[in-house]
């Protein structure tokens, strides 16, 4: 399957790629589609200290050629991270982003990972990502490994829903292997 990066200001996007940060074009079963992701922050400070609110959108388009509009939103996922006064970060997870048809059903399964951390001092980042098939989302959620200088590693749970022995092979294979690629931090 062939996945090309499009610029996101392209007039040729949906409209609501004016909020994405990156946007990915390609073709299955469906037809043409298009996946924006997005990433905003908003900081808000008083007097009970500073709140920091992080945004992180995906969402799938379907193009639709001989409909009123070019597009239509097939799903989005959303995560909202909110950290109070301490070391905020997050973001998408490139090594875990994947588009590709891993059932052989002509339709692609999209693979996206979030990692975030708000915390103080040597903390895991947490790390949740997720697999959207046509049918339903298999999401596995944990923590980084954390490798301090002269001490043991500490971190690297995880845990999947729905169960591993629950979720289908081709999607638990594509979900453990991102796992190993981005759990180290």
């Amino acid at each position: 399957m062939q996945v090309q990066d499009v610029d996101v200001t392209s007039p040729a996007l949906p409209t609501s790629a004016a909020s994405a940060d990156r946007a990915l074009r390609y073709t299955d079963a469906a037809g043409g589609n298009v996946l924006l992701l997005g990433q905003h922050s908003i900081t808000r400070s008083d007097d009970n200290g500073v709140m920091e609110r992080l945004t992180l959108h995906v969402a799938q388009h379907v193009e639709t050629p001989h409909a009123p509009q070019p597009f239509r939103e097939a799903w989005r996922h959303t995560e909202i991270i909110e950290c109070e006064g301490l070391d905020f970060d997050g973001h998408f997870l490139d090594d875990a982003l994947l588009v590709e048809d891993l059932d052989g059903d002509g339709f692609a399964e999209v693979l996206v990972g979030f990692s975030t951390f708000c915390g103080g001092g040597v903390d895991p980042r947490q790390v949740k990502l997720v697999l959207h098939t046509r049918d339903r989302d298999f999401v596995l959620e944990g923590e980084s490994i954390v490798q301090p200088p002269g001490v043991p590693a500490f971190g690297g749970s995880h845990a999947t829903t729905p169960h591993e022995s629950a979720i289908p092979a081709p999607f638990r294979e594509a979900l453990l292997a991102a796992w190993a690629r981005v759990r180290g931090g």
